[in-house]
């Protein structure tokens, strides 16, 4: 299920949270990146736009993940990459994608690195943090 909630911060230890969007479509990972939201789902990763206004979902974009059941990615501090993580038998890696900052839309696979375990999160890490 797809749920769109407005997050007020009406004090320092107060957060209002309102139900802007509800559907019935199901997916693994969510992330917002400017005006983009982009949804895993099995092996490709589709990119939406929002509609700001009612919270409606518009598909832009299917893109391949780079390998089998993404579980979960992280968007760089520049917008410019997503990582995502492959979690299946078959995968064991994570993958770089590059992202257009000005679209949102996904561009080309950049690397991808096989791992020994089954990653199941991947952050991007600002090197100034």
């Amino acid at each position: 299920m797809i749920m769109g909630y407005k997050v007020l911060y009406t004090s320092s230890t107060t957060v209002e949270f309102t139900n802007v969007l509800q559907s019935r479509t199901s997916t693994n990972e969510h992330d917002v990146g400017g005006d983009i939201h982009i949804s895993t789902v099995s092996d490709p990763i589709i990119n939406y736009s929002i509609d700001h206004s009612n919270g409606n979902l518009t598909r832009i974009q299917t893109f391949a993940a780079g390998g089998v059941n993404p579980r979960q990615f992280s968007i760089s501090k520049d917008g410019g990459m997503i990582a995502v993580s492959l979690f299946a038998d078959e995968s064991k890696k994570v993958t770089i994608i590059g992202r257009d900052v000005r679209t949102g839309r996904l561009t080309k696979q950049i690397t991808e690195l096989k791992v020994d375990g089954w990653p199941s999160c991947v952050i991007f890490r600002d090197k100034n943090t």
